[in-house]
């Protein structure tokens, strides 16, 4: 029988207590809650898993854990790891001093001057720097391949509230970490437009006869993520067939770099070469059968349209 252990770490009295009731309702899994901060627990965890054993680490605190300690479990070469990075306290706290733990991280694999290039800029570059501090420092030293990040925004505002960020050295837990970041980013933007809805409607505006629309789904900044991975994903795609050395691509040699950079699942890109090879602009001698959707790892691939 699989044995589940969950190290469950929580500082606050009344929420360890709850882990403690959690031991109860899951009696197929193995829950170990650990009092206290999970920097003091983390080496302890990594060294009691086996070696040879798959380990998942969530990292979700309600500040800036201290990232080196953590080191100890993303280092596991059997691992994945989600990292929640609060980035709105980051916006508004990074590079003052204010907060120790913040700066030992942004500073991990940042060069010297990182402070001031964060100064320099505003509003999505400014966002985009902050998530590529934070995702180097956890990615580079334990050697993970891939580090996707999910942006979720403030309820109200077009604005980031935190990142979510995903470690995986295996381009197979890529593809089912995009699967699961489209069903988030689609909950998101219907949850934000409905409750913006709801706010327009209790501050009597009208709705129908004035709005520009900005609140609809199409409109998310989840959805405009998805629109433009699909429109970038496709030229990335293109250009790659277009540009192989040999003339052909295997589709593994394609969807994992794609994957890597962009908010587009496995299936979805998948559809799309075989839509282009119907089309006549793909390529894909061997193609198994007219009811193939999405090539195999080994389908080789050329652009021809």
């Amino acid at each position: 029988m699989l044995t589940v252990p969950a190290f469950l770490v929580e500082k606050d009295p009344a929420s360890f207590a709850q882990l403690r009731q959690a031991k109860a309702r899951y009696p197929k899994i193995e829950v170990i809650p650990l009092d206290g901060k999970m920097e003091d627990h983390a080496a302890a965890i990594a060294a009691s898993i086996p070696q040879q054993s798959f380990s998942f680490t969530l990292i979700d605190p309600k500040g800036f854990p201290a990232i080196g300690s953590m080191m100890p479990l993303l280092r596991r070469q059997n691992a994945e790891a989600l990292v929640n990075f609060m980035f709105d306290f980051a916006n508004r706290f990074g590079g003052t001093d204010l907060i120790p733990t913040l700066e030992a991280w942004l500073s991990t694999s940042a060069p010297d001057d990182w402070r001031e290039r964060i100064r320099a800029v505003s509003g999505e570059q400014r966002e985009q720097l902050y998530e590529e501090l934070a995702v180097e420092a956890l990615r580079r030293t334990p050697g993970y391949v891939y580090a996707p990040v999910i942006t979720v925004d403030k309820v109200l505002h077009n604005r980031a509230l935190y990142k979510l960020i995903f470690l995986t050295r295996h381009s197979e837990g890529l593809k089912v970490y995009r699967d699961s970041e489209r069903s988030a980013l689609d909950a998101q933007a219907t949850t934000r437009s409905a409750l913006k809805a709801k706010k327009r409607d209790a501050g009597r505006l009208m709705d129908d006869l004035f709005a520009d629309g900005s609140d609809a789904i199409p409109n998310d900044r989840s959805t405009q993520v998805v629109r433009r991975s699909e429109a970038e994903a496709l030229r990335r795609l293109q250009a790659m067939l277009t540009n192989a050395s040999s003339g052909f691509c295997t589709w593994k040699e394609c969807w994992p770099m794609i994957l890597a950079e962009l908010s587009v699942t496995h299936s979805w890109l998948g559809r799309q070469v075989n839509d282009l090879r119907k089309a006549g602009q793909i390529s894909a001698p061997g193609w198994p059968s007219e009811r193939t959707q999405i090539p195999r790892d080994e389908q080789r691939l050329k652009w021809s349209g």
